[in-house]
């Protein structure tokens, strides 16, 4: 490939990273980065490596600050040790990004995101299951559930978000989103798993664990600045089921 097709490569590749994961994402995983680009082949090796060793010596934050290729050139050569025509290579990618015209366009849509999230409706969807067992046999226990959420109290998700958008300002509402449905599903799996195997001697009545998952969903909320508007809980279990070993009489 033409160095000037990896330039624009690099450049593309670099600026949506920064968009969707934040400038920090660079030098926190300059690792999976450099694989990535590997695996990709739209690079030569050798470009892939001189990335990672610019992006390991934080050429990436110091770009914020110098924004002209010929400065950051010159940083390249001092803190990476690389000739000129390499440094110069990597500089026009980092110019490239770090313009003074992303930055502005970046400066403008910082908080976006989380504008977005607070101002919409969000349905939070989950499925659950877990097993009883007892007396040499089993239980099988599923749910289904989804809940309407709305944001009531937009500071408080600010304040519990402060330090993602720290990290990345320009974190989308879809983002934020996983990252609440993320939190919200590990909770339910462990109340309903626990609902499902707290009683040794008393199968699960898993149609009535809507009660458990309402107050589930309300503790988040309440929690997080939101407010449960709707929801549907749907639960089932199949029939008991012996064991092998019990079946066969060989316990």
């Amino acid at each position: 490939m033409k160095q000037n097709d990896e330039k624009t490569f690099l450049a593309d590749y670099l600026q949506k990273t920064v968009e969707q994961k934040g400038n920090d994402y660079l030098g926190d995983n300059a690792f999976d980065i450099y694989r990535q680009l590997l695996e990709k082949k739209s690079v030569s090796p050798l470009s892939a490596r001189m990335m990672l060793l610019a992006l390991l010596s934080d050429v990436h934050q110091k770009s914020l600050e110098l924004v002209m290729a010929d400065a950051i050139s010159q940083h390249i050569e001092e803190c990476c040790c690389l000739n000129r025509d390499m440094a110069g290579f990597l500089a026009s990618i980092f110019a490239e990004v770090y313009s003074e015209a992303n930055q502005e366009k970046w400066r403008k849509k910082a908080g976006a995101g989380l504008k977005k999230f607070c101002r919409k409706e969000w349905e939070f969807d989950w499925e659950g299951e877990s097993t009883w067992r007892a007396g040499g046999g089993s239980v099988d226990c599923f749910c289904r559930a989804k809940a309407t959420v709305k944001v009531i109290n937009p500071q408080q998700v600010a304040d519990d978000l402060k330090a993602m958008l720290v990290k990345n300002p320009l974190l989308s509402e879809k983002d934020i989103f996983e990252h609440y449905q993320d939190e919200l599903s590990a909770l339910l799996d462990s109340d309903f798993d626990d609902y499902c195997t707290s009683d040794d001697y008393y199968e699960p009545v898993v149609e009535d664990y809507s009660d458990n998952y309402e107050y589930v969903v309300k503790e988040f909320c309440q929690k997080h600045g939101m407010e449960l508007m709707s929801f549907e809980c749907n639960g089932d279990s199949t029939d008991y089921e012996p064991d092998d070993d019990y079946r066969s009489g060989r316990w």
